[in-house]
């Protein structure tokens, strides 16, 4: 180990408690990427997708951040993390597909081995537990890179994935039909390292400036993505440029947020940001079934519909010492 990494951590010798602004803004996160899953309706649709494009990232960022106060070896941590997200992966990926078979058609084109073993089956946003996973496995190794090192790894990757996916065809004049970049560690791995950094060298901004770079990343994810949209519709948008900061900034708003009462609130909600998560694409399916979305203010709808259905389930999944590992 490094000897800037070593005094890295030492300078972190002290566990990392529940952070109230992380936990408010985890809550905050799972709203945003319900309206990444809704129908895209209209410019309004298409505005809220790209804001809404802070969250997942966020995520990755805040399971970097806790990591960096982890003493356990790498075997015992990546045993850990595989019990906490593969075997909610393999639960939920077999109630969903079940559920999108008998439900909503044909699912054969998701029904693959590498579909299933990486990309949920027929819950297509249960992508994020097996890559949070390999960005887990290969971050308890990285950890022992100094902080420089490990965040220009991390970029190396994300230009990996901004070249192969996103930008592969307007810059290279190829499609990746292959592989979605956003799997694996090319998306995920910069904004854990994000995350390890800030918790090791206690890098932190201002509220005021956490948001005034949030605002200026969220115009320029706005921009980046009308060009690539005007460009070519079909092309998958999760990895950006403008992400890495928007995401950035938001892990570092939620730091710099002040500890009171409705920040508390929202906080105790973020603590089931899991089970919101792997509940939010059902709450969508049967908010649509309800409500078919044929302007924005139905999308909206659906969405308010589909948050309350998942903090409901999820918190009475969690009450219940059989249905608990469902959601945690």
């Amino acid at each position: 180990m490094s000897s800037v990494a070593l005094h890295s951590e030492q300078a972190t010798t002290r566990a990392i408690a529940r952070v109230h602004g992380i936990d408010a803004v985890r809550f905050c996160a799972i709203a945003a990427v319900i309206f990444i899953h809704l129908p895209k309706i209209g410019s309004l649709g298409q505005l809220a997708d790209a804001l809404a494009r802070f969250a997942v990232p966020f995520f990755f960022a805040a399971s970097g951040y806790f990591l960096a106060s982890s003493r356990r070896s790498e075997t015992a941590e990546i045993a850990r993390s595989a019990k906490r997200l593969l075997i909610p992966y393999v639960a939920w990926t077999a109630i969903y597909t079940w559920y999108a078979i008998n439900f909503r058609g044909p699912q054969l084109d998701r029904l693959t081995p590498l579909r299933l073993l990486i990309d949920g089956g027929g819950g297509y946003h249960l992508w994020f537990l097996p890559s949070l996973f390999a960005c887990t496995c290969l971050l308890v190794f990285a950890r022992r890179l100094s902080n420089a090192a490990l965040i220009a790894s991390a970029l190396a990757l994300y230009v990996t994935g901004l070249a192969l996916g996103t930008y592969a065809k307007p810059v290279l004049g190829f499609e990746n039909e292959f592989w979605n970049m956003r799997d694996g560690p090319f998306f995920g791995f910069v904004f854990m390292a994000f995350g390890m950094v800030a918790a090791r060298s206690g890098f932190r901004l201002s509220l005021g400036a956490s948001l005034a770079l949030l605002l200026a990343s969220a115009l320029g994810q706005v921009a980046e993505a009308y060009l690539i949209n005007r460009y070519d519709q079909t092309i998958l948008r999760d990895l950006q440029v403008s992400t890495v900061p928007y995401g950035c900034a938001a892990f570092l708003a939620a730091l710099a947020l002040p500890d009171r009462g409705w920040v508390r609130a929202l906080a105790y909600l973020g603590e089931r940001s899991l089970g919101v998560y792997l509940l939010h694409l059902l709450g969508i399916w049967i908010g649509l079934l309800l409500l078919p979305a044929r302007t924005f203010a139905d999308a909206l709808a659906v969405a308010g519909f589909a948050l309350i259905f998942a903090t409901s389930a999820s918190l009475a999944l969690d009450s219940h010492p059989l249905t608990r590992f469902l959601v945690r």
